[in-house]
């Protein structure tokens, strides 16, 4: 028996507010179950391979080097496979790696791990620190 219908059979909870109850659990149960919009966690580069978009394959490459910053070099070369001539922006989004790359080289830990926060923003990223 449920807490509502323990307060209910007590006395303790008026029969309007059960019955109410009762019926928000049936309405929940009836519904169906909401999942996380939130893409799986990623946490090796071979997972890279089964990125359909770049948008994808840069959330599971941020969620790699937040983990590992020593795979740089591995996120890089399977970058390319979205290589396109006739589109800028795949030229811009293999750079953005590279760049990323030569940036992370000399800094300490906490530096990194900085930069990796500000380059992967949705808006404004940027490889600056500031000192």
């Amino acid at each position: 028996m449920t807490l509502a219908g323990q307060l209910f059979k007590a006395g303790l909870l008026p029969e309007a507010k059960y019955r109410q109850h009762q019926a928000e659990e049936q309405l929940q149960s009836t519904q169906p179950v909401r999942r996380d919009r939130k893409a799986p966690s990623f946490v090796s580069c071979s997972d890279l391979d089964s990125c359909d978009t770049m948008a994808e394959f840069k959330q599971a490459a941020k969620e790699i080097l937040e983990h590992d910053q020593s795979q740089i070099s591995v996120v890089i070369q399977k970058a390319h496979r979205f290589k396109n001539d006739k589109d800028p922006a795949t030229k811009k989004f293999i750079w953005f790696f590279y760049e990323l790359r030569d940036r992370m080289r000399g800094l300490n830990s906490v530096d990194r791990n900085t930069l990796l926060r500000l380059a992967f923003r949705r808006h404004g990223a940027t490889f600056e620190l500031k000192k």
